[in-house]
């Protein structure tokens, strides 16, 4: 039997919405609305690690998976999105793809950092 499972893309995590990019973004004070609304409806957030230990038939989903990524690896969405994430409440887990020009030669995720025009 096959498991539709949702998956919840975020760009960005910020206070400060550039209205050009609003299509892209929540405030935390509305992703922490998402969270607390997810925990209601019983949804689990799960990895991608542990839906492929599931899809190797090795390890049972739990009731409700969903999983919550971050595209672009913007430097809010870890300072706002992370404690939201982390509270007791809700006890998410998430994936964060950062842009490949963002890792160094190792494939290890660099911040990201602000300047006057935005992230760079």
């Amino acid at each position: 039997m096959s498991t539709t499972i949702p998956i919840l893309l975020y760009h960005q995590v910020t206070p400060y919405i550039d209205f050009r990019f609003s299509k892209y973004s929540v405030t935390p004070e509305r992703f922490k609305f998402h969270m607390k609304i997810l925990k209601l409806h019983g949804f689990n957030s799960i990895n991608l690690d542990q839906l492929e230990e599931h899809r190797n038939g090795n390890a049972p989903l739990p009731h409700r998976p969903i999983i919550i990524t971050f595209d672009d690896c913007f430097q809010e969405s870890v300072d706002y999105a992370v404690p939201i994430l982390a509270t007791p409440f809700h006890i998410h887990t998430s994936q964060i793809f950062p842009p490949t020009n963002a890792t160094n030669s190792s494939g290890v995720p660099v911040k990201p950092s602000k300047t006057n025009s935005g992230m760079k």
